[in-house]
């Protein structure tokens, strides 16, 4: 995937499928940063297809920074999805009302993620208070 998490795929053909190939196949498990550079993009059904050519290079944890800071985000997303991410931690909250925190004393509340059915009857604007 990209740093916009869109999934890509690729395919290697000739030295690159033998040499550069195997060498990912082992690497996989340690998800590392590739660089790919002169191969051709195209998209089918609705996916991005990546495709090496006679005169593509591809590059396996480059000493570059952009490689660098690739590899700090993904480490970060994976820190992330493993204490579960909020958005999986606010699919699974529990509904509970509003007046159930509001009565309760400060210091017995702890941190949670729930939902609230709301509706919203004044918007205060600042600037006019």
């Amino acid at each position: 995937m990209d740093i916009s998490r869109m999934p890509m795929r690729t395919t290697l053909f000739g030295d690159l499928a033998t040499n550069e190939g195997s060498i990912l196949e082992a690497e996989i498990k340690y998800k590392p940063v590739i660089v790919l550079l002169d191969f051709k993009i195209s998209i089918y059904q609705g996916d991005t297809n990546i495709s090496s050519q006679i005169i593509s290079t591809l590059c396996i944890n480059p000493k570059i920074e952009l490689a660098s800071e690739l590899r700090e985000w993904f480490q970060l997303e994976e820190v992330a999805k493993a204490k579960g991410s909020p958005s999986t931690l606010f699919k699974n909250a529990k509904e509970i009302h509003i007046s159930d925190i509001m009565h309760k004393s400060q210091n017995s509340i702890q941190a949670q993620y729930c939902t609230f059915k709301a509706k919203i009857t004044t918007i205060l604007n600042r600037l006019e208070l």
